[in-house]
């Protein structure tokens, strides 16, 4: 079983237990997952209308190492999109970008980091 927190403020999730990954069914309009099931290699989950119709709420992790990506995303009531994602670039560097879309703006980046890989994460 895989314990995790979003944080809505700064758009993370994080795994309370690093070393265990699953995947995560909630039903359809709950916040709270329902059935947990463990694949041993990455997490992925989907939250519908957990604000209201139209709403959502997904995510992923690919898991540790060179080649893992994560992505979260969330659709909130005014049909405006929120969200983040990671990956290790060809120089083995980790980039994050957070992105924000709506009907006025369009898709805008917001923040990017970039952090050296450390061996085991």
């Amino acid at each position: 079983v895989l314990s995790i927190h979003y944080d809505n403020v700064n758009g993370e999730i994080n795994s309370i237990q690093p070393n265990h990954i699953s995947t995560i069914y909630p039903i359809l309009t709950s916040k709270k997952p329902t059935r947990y099931l463990s694949d041993g290699s990455r997490v992925d989950f989907q939250i519908r209308n957990h604000q209201g119709p139209g709403t959502y709420i997904f995510g992923f992790d690919t898991g540790h190492g060179k080649n893992r990506q994560y992505r979260i995303e969330e659709r909130l009531q005014d049909g405006s999109v929120k969200g983040r994602y990671g990956f290790y670039d060809a120089k083995g560097k980790l980039r994050i970008v957070s992105y924000i879309a709506g009907p006025n703006g369009g898709y805008q980046e917001r923040h990017h980091e970039t952090f050296a890989h450390k061996p085991g994460t």
